[in-house]
């Protein structure tokens, strides 16, 4: 989980989030049951999202009835997070990072980070988790992990990504690292996995594309490149004008030891 080149959690996705917010998944409602199944989840639990992003699983807990607190750095993520959540009356954003999040110790009883664990620096992350979380306080972590060699629009699509993506590599392994992510808990956590899916338009399939920070920013010339890779890919694969983005939502929950 570390190898990744770490740019500045504050402005990292600040050129992205419109697409971010847009072209993103959100996660399977069966993560949230299971979670409540395990009692994980009960009434009165204290939650905080911290690496919040866009609210997109703040949303599903704000849904069920859950109060949460949004921890997230970057300014432009939280502004559009707190625009996307604002029906809700029982949400709080605090521009913070997940090494200082400022809240209260023994204050939580479970911490979400949905695809977001792999841009924390783990050693003050995990003193500060450790913190603020009750003696009895649970951690979940959850991705949505392209599959990249599920189908051949798929495997093709990695292609392009490794192709033009700078840091392609070192983040997705970063998101898979399952021996960093247990000693990280120490001890090895519960894991779960669920099937998840998008549908996109060409249009949806390039901001898709850029809403990931390691492809070429809005200023780069080789920002037409990747589209007209899109388009021959988005050409080839689709059915009446849609293509078909799947993903494994992997979820891990413990306590830490």
């Amino acid at each position: 989980m570390n190898g990744i080149e770490k740019h500045n959690p504050t402005t990292r996705f600040s050129d992205r989030t419109k697409d971010y917010a847009a072209y993103r998944p959100s996660y399977p409602t069966i993560a949230i049951d299971h979670l409540e199944s395990r009692k994980i989840l009960v009434s009165g639990t204290k939650i905080a999202d911290i690496g919040a992003g866009t609210g997109k699983f703040s949303r599903l807990l704000l849904e069920k009835g859950y109060p949460v607190t949004c921890i997230e750095p970057n300014k432009e993520m939280a502004n559009t997070g707190a625009e996307y959540l604002q029906i809700f009356n029982n949400v709080n954003w605090i521009v913070r990072s997940a090494e200082d999040t400022g809240l209260p110790a023994n204050s939580l009883d479970t911490i979400f980070c949905a695809q977001a664990f792999h841009w924390f620096d783990p050693k003050p992350t995990r003193t500060e988790f450790k913190r603020i979380l009750k003696t009895d306080g649970n951690l979940v972590l959850i991705w949505n992990s392209r599959k990249t060699d599920e189908d051949d629009f798929m495997r093709f699509y990695k292609d392009i990504a490794k192709k033009h993506g700078k840091e392609y590599s070192k983040i997705q392994e970063s998101q898979s690292d399952d021996e960093a992510i247990a000693q990280f808990y120490g001890s090895e956590p519960a894991k779960l996995s669920f099937d998840n899916f998008q549908e996109f338009t060409l249009d949806g399939l390039i901001g898709r594309a850029f809403s990931s920070s390691y492809m070429p920013p809005e200023s780069s010339p080789e920002r037409e490149l990747v589209k007209k890779d899109l388009r021959g890919l988005f050409e080839k694969f689709n059915k009446d004008g849609l293509v078909h983005f799947k993903y494994e939502t992997r979820m891990y929950f413990s306590k830490l030891a």
